[in-house]
């Protein structure tokens, strides 16, 4: 199953390389990047939180 692991090495590859150039592209255009933040602090409050979800003092810090 070598093939499996590579394609997998892959495809997380190649997401990176789209999330950095999407990055890249919305980072020279200001008013796209505010109507980015805009929609985040919408939305902000329908976000799932880890940490509401968590109980970290009875977290194994060993799986960390």
């Amino acid at each position: 199953m070598f093939w499996q692991k590579q394609y997998y090495f892959s495809r997380v590859a190649a997401f990176t390389m789209i999330e950095a150039i999407f990055l890249l592209l919305i980072s020279q255009d200001d008013e796209r990047t505010e109507n980015i933040k805009k929609h985040e602090e919408i939305i902000s409050n329908q976000k799932i939180k880890v940490t509401d979800r968590f109980d970290f003092s009875k977290a194994d810090h060993n799986t960390f």
